[in-house]
């Protein structure tokens, strides 16, 4: 799909299986956890529960229906937040790496046009300054290059 090629969306992708896997461990561990609950509320509920058996047995399900629920919930709403947390954090991230580069392309094209005045600001990211710094310094190189080219053929004549 021509969509993944965009590296707006491998941001966001990525970001999405990085809470996907988080979400899914959450889950299994909650699970894995919740194995041995029921032994344990009805080993606390047997000296503070009144009536025998039966009412143990009803009190002991309620609890843990209620403690499972709770956790779902939980879990669920963590798993909005973490998603709406990484959804955010991806198209910020994005915007700063792509807004620069998507200077530079320009500006690269305004060269191509023969426009060798052109320059772009320089990022705060080192690696993006890096480019960008480069960027600039070839545009002053074939400017320069241009203008002692212009002189020569006007030496020339």
């Amino acid at each position: 799909m021509r969509i993944w090629r965009q590296l707006r969306w491998q941001f966001v992708g990525a970001t999405a299986i990085v809470v996907l896997v988080g979400v899914v461990v959450l889950a299994l561990s909650v699970t894995i956890g919740l194995r041995g609950l029921p032994a344990g509320i009805e080993a606390s509920l047997t000296a503070i529960t009144p009536g025998g058996d039966g009412a143990l047995a009803a009190t002991s399900a309620e609890i843990l229906a209620t403690v499972r629920r709770r956790i779902w919930q939980a879990l669920l709403a963590a798993a909005v937040a973490a998603a709406l947390a990484g959804l955010l954090t991806s198209i910020v991230l994005s915007r700063q790496i792509l807004r620069p580069l998507s200077q530079i392309a320009e500006g690269s094209k305004r060269i191509a046009d023969g426009h060798y005045g052109e320059r772009v600001a320089v990022p705060y990211s080192d690696e993006l300054a890096l480019v960008a710094t480069i960027f600039n310094q070839m545009a002053e190189s074939l400017e320069q290059t241009e203008l002692h080219r212009v002189q020569m053929i006007g030496d020339v004549a």
